[in-house]
């Protein structure tokens, strides 16, 4: 994202000769007729281009010129937008510009070589603006349910068959102008009839105004044995760049008053209790403060000595990353559920064969991990940071049935 007016002129400036650089780069390259020698061709190219560049200038003149606060909703917003066109316009351009200025070299000593780098980058770059296009029309909304089976051997009769809806990072920004989108989640949810509703934090990107609009059709979410949420990192208030401490510790309070106006119990930092059909259900949740990569987290033994002993626990920790070095292996902890990678926003799933870039940060990235009595779920969200695509990682609404083994 474009920074803040106030933030860091030097990086402002850089981006700004950047852009100008490869907008120019990439007009003499069409005008010097290096991609196609058809001059009706060139005259379509031009037009277009200027069309772009006019979009994308008009975008990075309202962000350097804003004068709000680096946290409003419709700034946050437009960097998003601006994020997209830089994605889907300037890194097609800088293929363009390689590879058919490559091409045009060579034409002496190998035509074909030139046309295949020529085409070559056409093709590349309509492919890449198709597939951004998609993720942004259509991919960053297609909200998918995905229905997980959870087999525990010493799980109580009672707990037999309780539906957990899980959900993550609603980036609530995400839905700015949006909120019909965020009415179908409900309504998704709720046709699930689910028996607890569970969101494992990341409600905002930045900070807690981006949720207020939203807290009423959050509160339309129902559930039999209530709703129940931790907040994620982005919650503390970390990533505003004006922030001192007492504004971040007023931020974070009030995303909790939030919360609850949406209709959820925060367990952040905390144990509870749940009574459900005669059992007993402790969920306990993990504070996930700091950025990346220097995340902190709660004391986990503070926390389960605060847990009396019960039929099951549920652990929501926003980074799986806790689980995966923290949890695993070492605590008596039946589920852990987490969200915070997204996927990337970006990944395939073909059978079982799954990729995403967070494989490389994330152990335990998306899906079910673990084995036995203790296990995982990686919930990969609902809204969008960074740009608003969502490219094979749709957001997810998940569905988790706990089962007695052998029922």
């Amino acid at each position: 994202m474009v920074p803040a007016a106030e933030t860091n002129g030097m990086e402002i400036l850089f981006l700004i000769l950047l852009i100008v650089l490869i907008d120019a780069l990439s007009f003499l390259t069409i005008t010097g007729k290096r991609i196609t020698g058809n001059s009706d061709y060139v005259r379509v190219l031009v037009t277009l281009h200027l069309l772009f560049s006019l979009i994308t200038y008009y975008l990075l003149i309202k962000a350097i010129f804003h004068k709000g606060d680096f946290s409003d909703t419709s700034f946050l917003t437009l960097n998003l937008h601006l994020a997209l066109f830089i994605s889907a316009i300037w890194l097609q351009r800088i293929i363009i510009v390689i590879l058919s200025n490559t091409g045009y070299i060579l034409r002496r000593f190998s035509a074909g070589l030139a046309k295949t780098l020529n085409i070559s980058g056409l093709v590349i770059s309509a492919l890449i603006f198709l597939v951004l296009a998609a993720g942004y029309i259509n991919g960053r909304f297609n909200f998918k349910v995905e229905r997980i089976g959870i087999q525990y051997d010493n799980l109580s009769p009672s707990l037999d068959g309780l539906r957990i809806v899980h959900i993550s990072d609603l980036h609530l920004s995400s839905f700015h102008r949006k909120e019909k989108r965020l009415i179908e989640v409900v309504q998704i949810i709720n046709d699930l009839n689910p028996d607890l509703i569970l969101n494992t934090g990341d409600f905002v990107t930045i900070a807690s105004h981006e949720m207020e609009p939203f807290t009423s059709i959050l509160a339309e979410l129902k559930s039999e044995h209530g709703k129940y949420a931790v907040t994620g990192n982005h919650d503390e208030g970390t990533y505003h760049p004006d922030y001192n401490e007492s504004d971040r510790i007023n931020n974070f309070n009030r995303i909790l008053e939030l919360i609850v106006s949406s209709g959820f119990l925060p367990v952040t930092d905390t144990a509870i209790n749940i009574s459900i059909h005669n059992s007993e259900l402790t969920l306990i949740g993990n504070r996930t403060s700091g950025s990346i990569p220097n995340i902190s987290y709660s004391n986990i033994d503070h926390l389960l000595a605060d847990s009396v002993s019960t039929d099951f626990r549920i652990l929501l920790s926003h980074d799986p990353n806790w689980w995966s070095g923290h949890i695993n292996g070492k605590y008596s902890i039946n589920l852990t559920l987490s969200g915070h990678t997204h996927g990337a926003q970006l990944g395939f799933r073909f059978g079982k064969s799954r990729w995403s870039p967070a494989k490389k940060y994330y152990a335990a990235w998306h899906g079910l991990y673990g084995a036995g009595d203790c296990w995982l779920y990686v919930n990969s969200g609902l809204g969008t940071i960074g740009i608003p695509v969502r490219i094979g990682m749709p957001p997810e609404i998940t569905l988790i049935t706990i089962n007695k083994s052998g029922y």
